[in-house]
Parts: structure tokens; sequence; C-alpha cells
């Protein structure tokens, strides 16, 4: 009978064999998302502007109801996927969407995003609005090193709630072109998003349909009133309203 130690070492060398038999080889051409990439937005009006939908926005008080629309470049870069981008003139950089969040899966009617983009690594409430994400935050990031918050938001104080922000982002990610009924499903710590065929103009379409509470059309485009976010419901403002995560006079 063979030593106890031979027997041991003859084990290890099949199993050696048998995880070199059963690794894939390498794909023979790989593509790498790139990290985020310069996309300088030149027409941009000042520093406060941001994408919307597939059209871009600033907010500056010499334009018609204080927003203009300006031309939307994209990075000179190959991608896979769809840019998310953040910051204004030549600050402006753009990342494929998929490095932070998963992409949609369809079946029939409903699409679910299981990752969506959040503001930070924290605990949030969100909700859809005619193609905007609006979030409130619940409690800071436990147990994880947080990583960077996402600049594509756009964040303020809530009234009346110490220590609670409001974050507003008018671009997020979409199954496809057109209208889309989106909403937040939070099970059990998890938040993922989920949407279906329909619903309202989506900030950025066309306005031939009318613009949803707190958007105006400009340049046949739905763009949003310049934000101030700083509320969630219409009783954080007061006598006046909450539209898409900013108080609004109720006149």
């Amino acid at each position: 009978m063979p030593p106890r130690r031979l027997l041991l070492l003859s084990g290890l060398a099949l199993a050696l064999t048998a995880c070199r038999k059963s690794t894939p080889h390498p794909a023979e051409h790989v593509v790498v998302a790139p990290q985020s990439v310069p996309a300088p937005a030149p027409a941009d009006l000042g520093d406060d502007c941001a994408d919307v939908g597939g059209v871009r926005a600033c907010f500056r008080k010499s334009c018609p109801d204080g927003v203009c629309r300006v031309p939307r470049p994209l990075p000179d870069a190959p991608h896979v996927g769809r840019w998310r981008c953040s910051g204004s003139s030549e600050k402006r950089v753009c990342r494929d969407s998929a490095l932070d969040a998963s992409r949609f899966e369809c079946r029939g009617a409903l699409c679910i995003q299981r990752t969506p983009h959040l503001p930070d690594d924290g605990q949030w409430e969100c909700a859809a609005f005619d193609g905007a994400v609006l979030c409130r935050s619940i409690a800071p990031a436990a147990g994880i090193v947080a990583g960077p918050p996402d600049p594509a938001f756009r964040c303020g104080k809530r009234r009346g709630h110490p220590g609670e922000r409001v974050c507003v982002d008018f671009s997020p990610d979409m199954p496809g072109p057109g209208a889309w009924r989106c909403y937040f499903q939070h099970l059990g710590g998890v938040i993922e998003r989920r949407c279906e065929r329909g619903g309202h103009t989506p900030l950025g379409g066309g306005c031939s349909g009318g613009c949803s509470k707190g958007a105006t059309c400009v340049s046949s485009h739905c763009l949003p009133l310049p934000p101030h976010p700083d509320c969630w419901f219409d009783k954080d403002c007061g006598n006046g309203r909450c539209e898409l995560g900013t108080c609004r006079s109720a006149t």
C-alpha cells in the first residue's frame, strides 16, 4: 500500500490538474470600458449646466424662465453603453454608466435595473418623476468604506429636516427611447428601479404634449426650471409646491 503522504501528494496533483483544465482560456479580444474621460462643453453658459435626457440645459437668470438649451457634446472615445456626464464647460467629464450601475433586464413590458445609480453609498429613498430621479437620504453608509458621491446628482438640504438631504438626477438611465413610467422598489434594504412603457413626456423630450410640473418648454424641449433641491413633499414648502425636488411658489 502506498504511504499516506504519497496518496495525499497524488490527490493534490490531480486537483491542480482539474483546476487547470476547468479554467477557461482568456478571450482574444477584451473591450475595457473607459473611466472618466474629458467631454468639454464650450457652449455652456457658465458653470451651472446639466444633461437632461438626451439634451443639455444651462441655468442662468438671463435665459427665459432661467433655463437655456445648449449643445450636448459626447466624448471623443469608444464606449459600450451610455455616457453619464457631470460638470460644466471645460471641466465636464463623462463615464460609462455601466461602471457604476447595472443595465436594465427587460422581460415583456417590464424592465428592471437591479443596481441603479444613487447619490452615494448611504441609504436612500427614491422616486421617479417624468424622466428625473429624486432621492432623500435616510442614513449614511454603515459598515463599509463609502465611495465618492455620484456627481451627476444635484443635492441640497431638505427644509425642516436637519441632517437630511434631497438629490435630483435629470438624466438617469432609461431602458430605451421614448416615454417610460418608472418607479423604485425598496425590498429589505435593497433598492431597484423598474420601468414600463408609457407615461408623460420625459424631461429632455419634445413639449408638443406639454411639460411636467417643474419644467418649461425651451427650444421645443421640456427642460427643468433652475434646481435648488430642498424638498420631498409639498408640505416642506409651506404655501408652495415641491416640484422635482425644489420648492416653487404656488401662484
